[in-house]
């Protein structure tokens, strides 16, 4: 009778989406903790060449519409969701990464209320930070209003890619290079120094 245990759906996801660019086949693997009350990380990706490892603790929101689809003066997009998260304490070197984990609800594009609502698809979103990115991003959430800490912090979204800091700054920022997709190399670079990162090349249609 083999074991059975539970997970948290956002790091389940972030499992998956970990497992798309680290294949088993490059010497890739991500590994969970057995226990449910392990502190400091939540997965590790870990190379069985080199033998090094990362791990990632794993923070999650839920979303909130914005149902108005006010467009925002600092803002060149209507926000589509934002996502709240609680400001947190770090303990150094607990964690290598953090990653803000998102789901929401996109709207499929069809003016038939029944339609719309049976074709909505769960999107998700992931934002990583270093260890010392995470601490300087925390320590500089401040109420707009004064520079007093603020306890929580927002992201707003729109269906286009696009995801910015609200509250928790005095100006609004963008934050979509943070995107998981956009920090696979520097992952890999770390957990194989060694390997050279081969960027994509155009292909040209050659004359016979």
């Amino acid at each position: 009778m083999e074991p059975i245990f539970t997970l948290a759906f956002s790091e389940y996801k972030t499992a998956l989406e970990l497992s798309k660019y680290f294949k088993k086949a490059e010497a890739y693997s991500i590994n969970i903790p057995l226990s449910r009350f392990q502190k400091g990380y939540d997965l590790i990706i870990y190379n069985s060449e080199t033998k090094k490892s990362i791990t990632i603790q794993v923070k999650a929101s839920r979303s909130y519409v914005d149902t108005a689809k006010r467009n925002h003066r600092d803002i060149d997009f209507p926000i589509d969701c934002h996502f709240l998260f609680k400001n947190f304490e770090i303990k150094l070197g607990a964690s290598d990464y953090y990653l803000l984990f998102g789901i929401y609800v996109k709207p499929a594009d069809n003016s038939n209320i029944a339609t719309r609502v049976a074709k909505n698809k769960y999107s998700f979103f992931y934002l990583l930070f270093s260890e010392s990115q995470m601490i300087n991003f925390l320590d500089s959430i401040r109420k707009k209003n004064s520079n007093e800490p603020e306890s929580r912090f927002s992201f707003a979204l729109d269906f286009e890619g696009k995801i910015y800091l609200r509250r928790g700054s005095p100006e609004t920022k963008n934050y979509s290079d943070f995107f998981l997709k956009n920090r696979i190399d520097e992952l890999k670079k770390k957990l194989n120094p060694k390997r050279k990162i081969l960027k994509p090349t155009k292909s040209r249609n050659k004359k016979r």
